[in-house]
């Protein structure tokens, strides 16, 4: 990365991770690992519960470290955003997952990410921060029902002294 260009982030919520630019003579790529959810591999109809460290790139805050691995299609017929896979938030316990980022002083992340309510209407915060907190909301939480994915945009400025900046999609 290099110090006072922009960024873009794709983060897709039932979540994806994407990294793109915009203006090729100002901004430069990051890439997320696993944006798409597509590793491990799942086929089958139900979600698979795994551990963490078997999720390249991901990580949880859940207490007992699983991550809930939905296939597409599914036994809910719920298709992913993109890509042939999607996570769930809360596996087995109400949490969040994240991602660390190298991030100079000066950097804006331009985000966009997809959410979509399980068994009704759900809400989702995207929280920022060094690892290890303290983290603030980026932009709004967002709500959205179970018959359509939303997509959600802004941007976040990397504060002074934050060479690391951890995005956490939190369940709320």
């Amino acid at each position: 990365m290099v110090v006072s260009r922009k960024y873009t982030l794709v983060l897709l919520l039932f979540v994806t991770f994407c990294v793109f630019p915009q203006d090729s003579s100002n901004e430069c790529n990051v890439t997320t690992v696993n944006y798409d959810f597509e590793e491990p591999n799942h086929s089958g109809i139900y979600p698979l519960f795994i551990n963490q460290n078997s999720m390249p790139g991901w990580n949880t805050t859940a207490s007992d470290g699983q991550i809930e691995l939905w296939p597409s299609p599914n036994f809910e017929n719920v298709p992913a955003y993109s890509g042939s896979q999607f996570v769930e938030l809360n596996a087995n316990v109400v949490s969040g997952l994240y991602q660390d980022y190298d991030s100079p002083e000066g950097t804006i992340f331009n985000y966009g990410f997809a959410h979509r309510g399980r068994q009704g209407t759900d809400t989702c915060q995207l929280l920022a921060g060094p690892p290890g907190g303290p983290y603030v909301n980026v932009g709004p939480p967002v709500s959205t029902g179970n018959t359509s994915w939303s997509y959600n945009t802004g941007t976040y400025t990397v504060p002074a002294g934050q060479p690391i900046t951890r995005f956490i999609f939190q369940s709320v």
